[in-house]
C-alpha cells in the first residue's frame, strides 16, 4: 500500500505507522466523517467468500463492544487482496514499545497494564470472540496512559486462509505467544488467549518470552512439550506471587489459566464499574501471602445484635432489682436521719449501722451463654460476605444459576459445620468441596473470572478466621 491509497471509497491512507509479519498499520482520513482513524492492512490472496464473510461478522461483533480496555472498531472488509480493519486512532506506544525504550518495568506497573488487557479481553470472550494473537504489540496506551487491545479479527483471517505456516516453514504471526493448543493445530479459545497474556507477562517482566528458538517451527515444539521457565529465575527481584501467577497463565492445562487471570484482576481495581476485590491469589496450593488486602465491608451481623440486646435487657432488670431493694431502708435509719444533727456527706458515707445488712455487690461480668465465642463474629462475617459474593456475581451475570445454586448448597454444609462447632476439618471441607465446585464450573465456561476473583477472595477471607 502506499500514500494515499483509498480503501472502502473513504479511507485515504496518509503514512505508514507500524509494520509486523501480519500486515500494516496506517494513519488515515475518513473521508466521510473527517476524522483521523488507524487502518490495518492484511495481504490475503487467497481468502473465499466464507473466509470473508466469517472476517466481517467477527469484526462487527468487536465493534458492538464498548469497554474501556478494548479499541474501538470503525469498520472492516476486503478488497482486492487486501483486508483492512479501521480502529480508533491511538497515540501509543504499543507495550512492545514502551520495554524497548524504557528496558524492563516495576513490576507493579506492568501487573498493573496486563491487568487492563485482562479486562477487556474478559468483555471480548463474553461477546463470543476469541483475539488469538495477544501480544506487546497488539496492547497500546490510548492518551490516558490505559492499555487498550488493538486487532481483532486479523488472526482468524490468516488461519482462514492457511497462510498461518508458509511453504517455506515460516510462521505468520506470533510464535512466542501462540498457546500449546494452537501450536498443535488445535483451534483457539478464551484459554490460548489467558496464554498469550502469560507470555506477555513474561515477556515485559523479563525482557523476552518464554520460549525461543532460531526456527519458529522450534518455538512452536517447545510450547507443547517444555516446561515454562519461571519469571523468578530469571528476574529474582519479582514476588512469589505474581512468580506463580504467571506459571498459572502458562500452564498446559488451559483450565488452570483462569487461575491466573482470576489473581490479576483481583490484584487491581478495574475500571468501568467492576468492584475492587481483596488482594489475594487464587485457591491453589499454599503460597507467600500476595499484597495487602482490602478488609471485607463493615456488616454487622444479627446474631451480634441479639446477643447485645440480650446483655443490655440483663443490665435493665439488674437495675431494677436494685432499685427495688433501695425501697425497704431501716426505719433507725430513717428516724436518726429526721432527729440526728446533720453530717458531713463524709460521715455519711463512711458509717454503715450494725444491724443493716451489708451492701449488695453487682454480679461479675461474664458472657451470656448465648453469646457467640471470640472470633466467631468474624467469622459471620466473612460467611456472610461468602454468600453475598454469590450473589453478587449472579447478579452481574458473572456466574451462571445452576452454578450458584450449587455453591449455596456447600454454604449450607458450611453453616451447618458452624453450628455443630467443628472447626478445622468441617469448615475446611465445606470450603474445599465449594472451591472443587466453582473449579468444575470454570471448567464449563459457568464463571467468569470476575466471579472467580471475588469468589476465591470471599473464600480465603472465610478460612483467615475460621
Amino acid at each position: 500500500m502506499s500514500p494515499h491509497d483509498v480503501l472502502g471509497g473513504r479511507y485515504e491512507l496518509e503514512r505508514a505507522i507500524g509494520r509486523g509479519g501480519s500486515g500494516e498499520v496506517w494513519q488515515a482520513r475518513d473521508r466521510v466523517l473527517g476524522r483521523a482513524v488507524a487502518v490495518k492492512v492484511v495481504d490475503v490472496p487467497a481468502a473465499d467468500d466464507t473466509v470473508v464473510r466469517r472476517f466481517r461478522q467477527e469484526t462487527r461483533a468487536a465493534a458492538a463492544l464498548s469497554h474501556p480496555h478494548v479499541v474501538g472498531v470503525h469498520d472492516a472488509d476486503v478488497e482486492d487482496s487486501h483486508a483492512y480493519l479501521v480502529m480508533e486512532l491511538l497515540p501509543g506506544p504499543t507495550l512492545a514499545a514502551l520495554l524497548r525504550s524504557e528496558g524492563l518495568l516495576d513490576h507493579e506497573r506492568v501487573v498493573e497494564l496486563v491487568a487492563q488487557a485482562a479486562s477487556g479481553l474478559e468483555a471480548v470472550h463474553r461477546a463470543g470472540l476469541v483475539h488469538r494473537d495477544i501480544k506487546p504489540g497488539n496492547l497500546v496506551l490510548d492518551q490516558h496512559g490505559q492499555v487498550k487491545v488493538v486487532d481483532f479479527g486479523i488472526a482468524r483471517l490468516a488461519e482462514s486462509t492457511g497462510t498461518q505456516v508458509t511453504a517455506s516453514g515460516t510462521v505468520v504471526g506470533s510464535a512466542g505467544y501462540l498457546s500449546p493448543e494452537q501450536a498443535s493445530g488445535g483451534p483457539a479459545t478464551p484459554a490460548s488467549d489467558h496464554y498469550a497474556l502469560g507470555c506477555t507477562l513474561m515477556t515485559l517482566l523479563t525482557g523476552e518470552p518464554p520460549f525461543a528458538g532460531e526456527h519458529p517451527l522450534a518455538v512452536l515444539r517447545q510450547h507443547i512439550d517444555e516446561a515454562p521457565p519461571r519469571v523468578r529465575d530469571r528476574r529474582p527481584d519479582v514476588p512469589v506471587w505474581l512468580d506463580d501467577l504467571v506459571d498459572d497463565l502458562l500452564a498446559k492445562d488451559p483450565a488452570r489459566r483462569q487461575l491466573g487471570v482470576a489473581a490479576l484482576l483481583a490484584n487491581r481495581a478495574v475500571t468501568a464499574g467492576t468492584r475492587v476485590m481483596p488482594v489475594v491469589p487464587p485457591p491453589a496450593a499454599p503460597r507467600p501471602d500476595p499484597p495487602p488486602s482490602a478488609p471485607p465491608r463493615s456488616r454487622v451481623p444479627l446474631a451480634a445484635i441479639a446477643v447485645a440486646a440480650a446483655v443490655l435487657l440483663a443490665l435493665v432488670l439488674l437495675v431494677v432489682v436494685l432499685l427495688q431493694g433501695d425501697d425497704g431502708d431501716d426505719p433507725v435509719d430513717a428516724a436518726s436521719d429526721s432527729t440526728s444533727a446533720p453530717q458531713s456527706p463524709t460521715t455519711e458515707a463512711s458509717e454503715t449501722p450494725t444491724n443493716s445488712p451489708p451492701a449488695a455487690t453487682p454480679p461479675a461480668s461474664t458472657p451470656s451463654d448465648d453469646a457467640e465465642p471470640e472470633g466467631q463474629d468474624d467469622l459471620t462475617t466473612a460467611i456472610a460476605e461468602l454468600r453475598s459474593a454469590i450473589d453478587d456475581s449472579v447478579a452481574s451475570g458473572d456466574l451462571d444459576g445452576k452454578l450458584a445454586e450449587d455453591l449455596t448448597k456447600r454454604l449450607e454444609d458450611l453453616d451447618k459445620a458452624v453450628e455443630e462447632d467443628k472447626p478445622g476439618k468441617g469448615i475446611d471441607k465445606a470450603l474445599d468441596d465449594l472451591e472443587k465446585k466453582l473449579g468444575d464450573g470454570v471448567e464449563k465456561g459457568e464463571a467468569s473470572a470476575d466471579a472467580v476473583a471475588r469468589i476465591s477472595a470471599a473464600v480465603e477471607q472465610v478460612r483467615s478466621v475460621a
